[in-house]
């Protein structure tokens, strides 16, 4: 028995977040669109408080990624929390979440979600308490965050080129560690299907990376021509490839919860129009 499943994991070779899997994979995108995806991305670890008898302990786990909106909020996958989201009132403190984003510790108040396995659901949006405006997000005028849109009823053709960003795990990482070794990551797909207006995406890839940590990651299209990037919505699952004596084994894939209409309105209700990036 033993002896049959060590050969099956020489045969079976796993995605991988190696730097050579990522430079291999990242010659397949555009460099622009790399430079817009540092505005609009982040890697985001939820702090987990734990007391003991003697001391009390602030840990992180379950890295993903998180979509930063021009408003200063930011939206993430809603399963990378383990017990239920509590909501915040409008207008008030509410529950708050501790966050290490881009190394800096930072709360945060639920204002929406939609828990998985409902329809177009496993999104959060949060709502980012800044001690420096400077910390998070990009400032509106920055010419990469100006090239961003986010448009969650953009329609989606069969075949569209599809690109999610985030910061995967690479492997070896555990719980609790800080100064994770993750680097923004472009997984490159294209929709198996045509979607409408605030309806799910599914993307077929032929990625080798493993997309763990990559959850609530922005989703979108690349214009070549303008270099814009539009986030039609945020990673939920992800899935990498797998090669059986060197030949690929089952076909990669990942799926994005479109931006959900309660987060377009805040978009346009604080876009603005003298000049802060476009929502469309």
């Amino acid at each position: 028995m033993l002896l049959g499943m060590s050969w099956f994991l020489l045969a079976c070779t796993q995605a991988s977040n190696s730097i050579e899997i990522r430079q291999q994979e990242a010659q397949l995108i555009p460099m622009g669109l790399f430079e817009v995806a540092r505005s609009v991305a982040a890697p985001v670890y939820p702090l987990h408080t734990e007391i003991g008898e003697e001391k009390a302990s602030l840990y992180a786990e379950n890295g993903a990624t998180g979509t930063l909106l021009p408003n200063g909020q930011m939206l993430t996958a809603a399963h990378v929390f383990h017990k239920p989201i509590a909501l915040a009132e409008e207008g008030k403190l509410g529950v708050v979440y501790p966050f290490l984003i881009q190394d800096k510790t930072l709360f945060a108040a639920a204002i929406h979600f939609e828990p998985p396995r409902t329809s177009n659901g496993d999104w959060v949006l949060f709502s980012l308490m800044q001690s420096s405006p400077t910390v998070l997000p990009p400032t509106p005028d920055s010419i990469f965050m100006q090239r961003a849109r986010f448009d969650g009823r953009k329609p989606i053709a069969k075949g569209t080129p599809l690109y999610c960003v985030g910061f995967p795990r690479t492997p070896g990482d555990y719980p609790g560690l800080t100064g994770f070794s993750r680097e923004l990551t472009i997984v490159q797909g294209c929709a198996v299907g045509d979607f409408g207006p605030d309806e799910e995406v599914e993307a077929i890839s032929t990625t080798e990376i493993d997309m763990r940590g990559m959850s609530g990651g922005p989703v979108g299209t690349y214009n070549f021509f303008t270099g814009e990037f539009t986030v039609v919505g945020t990673l939920t699952r992800g899935s990498g490839g797998v090669r059986f004596f060197g030949e690929r084994f089952g076909v990669p894939h990942f799926t994005a919860s479109r931006i959900a209409p309660v987060v377009m309105k805040r978009l346009e209700a604080s876009s603005d129009p003298d000049g802060a990036p476009s929502t469309h």
